[in-house]
């Protein structure tokens, strides 16, 4: 029997309101990827005896274009270790190949199913019959962090994910959806728990169906079952491996993505005279500040031949910054994920 999950509902003040439909914008995290989901504002009509025996129309999502992408930058960066696309584009869902795509509609209509925050079937990702999974706008008071948070919750789903369940020491089940832990910057929630009033939100590695069963959300993601795994390093691991970073005048600037639990991006630089040196390590961020930020970042100043001057990890920020007075010479910079006093660095 194919089960569905329904996601944890979040109480708001529903508003009654006529929202005039936004254009979509057309987004893609990653175009080369060739597995899709596909995140569906403006409305569908869906025809699916997984849900109803009758036809019935998911009305548009009632966000403006801005929120629409702030949602989407979110699940995308949630997604975005893997050989995912992450779309808004219907044309690119259709191409996608049956069994690797998966449609998610963010819709205002929520009375046909109940109080959820959304729902879906795992794991229908890697079925060949186009069931849609449903994140439900209006019962998320149309806040583009929840909707977001749903948005990668009920995905985790379709690609076979359960819930991350918190248990006590005599397992006894505390909470179904695990709320995580903390405030601040470094708070830290798992994905498929109650991330809602998190900002570290992250695949978890916990207990899931039973007080004895651990779920590793990554392994399950990038399996074959799901069939697109992980994508390829983008920077080298060590000095010898380090990107050159250019200097232009007094400034420079750069970007990668720590792709996995245990990677480190290495970077090259020259200094030609002794001088004040700041440099500014930020997680790609959405909203205001470093708002669902999905890394802690430690940063490490390294001389040329590799030894280690300084570690930079503030305990209360997810941000580093370095500044310093350095010698004439080459540099290295070590970009790494750690964990915090909230967590682990699995899932940054």
């Amino acid at each position: 029997m194919k089960r569905f999950i329904v996601a944890l509902s979040l109480k708001a003040l529903l508003l009654t309101a006529a929202v005039a439909n936004a254009q979509v914008p057309v987004l893609n995290s990653y175009p080369q990827a060739s597995a899709t989901i596909f995140l569906d504002f403006d409305g569908q009509t869906v025809s699916s005896p997984f849900w109803t025996v009758t036809p019935f129309y998911a009305t548009p999502s009632g966000l403006t274009t801005d929120q629409m992408t702030r949602v989407f930058n979110q699940v995308a960066e949630d997604f975005r270790p893997f050989n995912l696309n992450i779309t808004t584009d219907s044309t690119v869902f259709l191409a996608a190949t049956p069994g690797r795509r998966q449609r998610i509609i963010i819709t205002s209509y929520s009375s046909w199913y109940g109080s959820a925050g959304g729902v879906a079937y795992n794991p229908s990702f890697r079925w060949t019959q186009d069931v849609p999974g449903f994140v439900f706008s209006n019962l998320l008071n149309w806040n583009p962090k929840s909707i977001a948070e749903a948005c990668s919750h009920e995905t985790g789903h379709t690609l076979g994910l359960e819930h991350q369940k918190l248990y006590n020491a005599s397992c006894g089940l505390q909470f179904e959806y695990n709320p995580g832990i903390g405030s601040g910057e470094i708070s830290w929630a798992p994905i498929m728990g109650n991330s809602y009033s998190r900002n570290l939100t992250l695949w978890h590695n916990g207990t899931s169906t039973s007080c004895g069963t651990t779920q590793d959300d990554l392994s399950i993601i990038a399996s074959n079952q799901n069939g697109f795994g992980y994508r390829n390093d983008d920077i080298g691991s060590n000095t010898a491996q380090a990107a050159t970073v250019t200097i232009n005048g007094s400034t420079f600037a750069t970007s990668a993505f720590i792709n996995s639990t245990n990677d480190i991006d290495m970077f090259r630089f020259n200094l030609v005279e002794r001088g004040r040196f700041v440099l500014n390590g930020t997680p790609n961020n959405v909203g205001n500040g470093t708002q669902s930020a999905n890394i802690d970042l430690q940063i490490s100043l390294l001389a040329s031949n590799g030894s280690v001057i300084r570690v930079y990890n503030p305990s209360t920020s997810v941000q580093a910054i370095i500044d310093s007075v350095l010698n004439e010479g080459t540099y290295f910079i070590r970009v790494t994920n750690v964990g915090n006093v909230n967590t682990t660095n699995y899932g940054m």
